[in-house]
């Protein structure tokens, strides 16, 4: 058996989504992340990227070329300044 113990936003999440998620983590800005379209449909990979990226709270552009999907990370949204400083 094979168990583990996830917040429950993550229930909400679909595979996909949770998968888009793990690679924008992994992603840097000198990378891109390449997406091949199999069975999947374009605007199904498109919003769950885009939405990883909302939740993971970064700036995203994707693009579309064939039968490839690419995803490249714009810049890290800004994040509110320490007090004090």
């Amino acid at each position: 058996m094979k168990a583990r113990i996830v917040d429950r936003s993550e229930l909400k999440k679909s595979p996909t989504e949770r998968q888009a998620e793990s690679l924008l983590r992994r992603l840097s800005a000198d990378k891109a992340v390449e997406v091949n379209l199999d069975s999947t449909s374009t605007r199904t990979i498109r919003r769950a990227f885009s939405r990883a990226a909302a939740n993971l709270g970064l700036s995203i552009q994707l693009r579309t070329r064939g039968d490839k999907v690419y995803i490249i990370l714009k810049q890290e949204k800004a994040t509110k300044p320490t007090p004090g400083r």
